[in-house]
C-alpha cells in the first residue's frame, strides 16, 4: 500500500475589523484607574509621613520630606515578624493538609470509581432492578 501525502497550505484566515470604539473606552477607563489609585498613592505618602506633619490642617497631599521612622517604630515596638512568620505558618499548614487531604480522595488514587459506566449511566441501574 502506497500512502500519497500532499502539501496542504493553510488559508489565511482575515482579521476581525478592529472597532475605533475600544480606544475611546480605554481613553474613559485610564482616568478611572488612576481615580481608583489615588487612595493607595496617599496611603503610602502618609506612611512615609513624619508624626508632627501627619496631623497638621489642612493635610498636605505631598509631604515636605520623607522619612521611615514609622517603619522603624513599628518593627522595633510591636511583634509584627511574629505574627507574619505566624501567619506563613498557618497558612502553609493549611494548604498542605488540604492537599494531602484531597489527594487522598482524588480518582488518580483509585479510591473510588468515578469513571465507571455502571456509576455515571441510569440506564444499568434500572437494568439491576428489574
Amino acid at each position: 500500500m502506497s500512502v500519497l501525502l500532499s502539501r496542504v497550505t493553510p488559508v489565511p484566515r482575515a482579521r476581525p475589523a478592529r472597532r475605533s470604539s475600544s480606544r475611546w473606552w480605554h481613553l474613559l477607563l485610564a482616568p478611572i484607574a488612576l481615580l481608583f489609585a489615588l487612595p493607595f498613592v496617599q496611603m503610602f505618602l502618609t506612611a512615609l509621613t513624619p508624626a508632627s506633619e501627619i496631623n497638621k490642617f489642612p493635610p498636605a497631599f505631598i509631604p515636605a520630606h520623607l522619612t521611615l521612622d514609622g517603619f522603624v517604630r513599628l518593627f522595633q515596638t510591636s511583634g509584627i515578624l511574629l505574627w507574619m512568620r505566624n501567619t506563613i505558618v498557618v497558612s502553609g499548614v493549611g494548604v498542605l493538609s488540604h492537599m494531602v487531604l484531597c489527594c487522598a480522595r482524588s480518582p488518580a488514587t483509585g479510591s473510588r470509581d468515578y469513571g465507571s459506566a455502571a456509576a455515571t449511566s441510569g440506564s444499568s441501574r434500572s437494568s439491576r432492578q428489574s
